[in-house]
């Protein structure tokens, strides 16, 4: 029987609370469900909160990971970088499949492992990762945005071509930021602007993938 990934999610402590806690609860969830596995939101915010209270009050990575042998987190000293300019490289050789991605974080992360050594060889931060269609999906580490040209809008791939659901990007769903579309990669030759984001690090402006060139620019529209 094959053993099935733990659920991970990786959070940021500002010194006081989880930010985007609901939404990470709400990725559990429906990680939980998936594979039904023995927990549940109570027991997932006693022993975060536990553990929180035998920490500090500074800003700390919080990383949970959940499976069928129990729960695990780990505090790591963290500190945010808002005015780091992101840039990104394009993955050769790694496909995503749409077809069965759960939309869920786990530790079956061999493809975004090879994404962050790709991004080492081609000095930059990060490599974008296509599905199988050739549509840019995601990165080893993030979500991303792009700003339409002629109506200034913000997209990010949708969640039918496969990857992580990122909590930010459900975020920022939610408060109507951003829509879903397909990233085809000529799209990226002529967007306005490009960030990516995560819950861990917030989002970031992009200033370059590939050759291709951006404005740097602040987020717009988070409420």
């Amino acid at each position: 029987m094959k053993q099935i990934p733990a659920l991970v999610e990786t959070m940021y402590w500002d010194g006081h609370t989880i930010t985007l806690w609901p939404y990470h609860l709400r990725r559990l969830q429906k990680g939980i469900d998936h594979y039904q596995l023995n927990a549940d939101e109570d027991m997932i915010r006693e022993l975060v909160m536990h553990r929180l209270q035998q920490g500090t009050n500074m800003p700390q990575k919080v990383r949970l990971e959940l499976s069928e042998r129990g729960a695990d987190v780990r505090l790591s000293a963290f500190t945010r970088e808002p005015d780091r300019i992101i840039k990104l490289g394009q993955a050769t050789g790694l496909v995503l499949d749409s077809t069965s991605a759960t939309g869920l974080k786990t530790t079956d992360r061999a493809i975004y492992h090879q994404a962050q050594e790709q991004a080492q060889q081609q000095h930059c931060d990060d490599v974008l990762i296509p599905n199988e269609k050739g549509h840019w999906v995601e990165t080893a580490i993030f979500n991303i945005i792009w700003q339409d040209p002629d109506t200034d809008v913000l997209f990010t791939p949708a969640a039918r071509e496969g990857g992580v659901a990122g909590v930010m990007k459900a975020f920022l769903l939610d408060k109507d930021n951003i829509r879903e579309a397909v990233l085809y990669p000529e799209i990226l030759q002529t967007a306005k602007a490009v960030w990516v984001c995560n819950a861990l690090r917030g989002v970031l402006p992009v200033s370059r993938i590939g050759t291709q060139e951006y404005i740097i620019q602040d987020f717009p529209y988070i409420k």
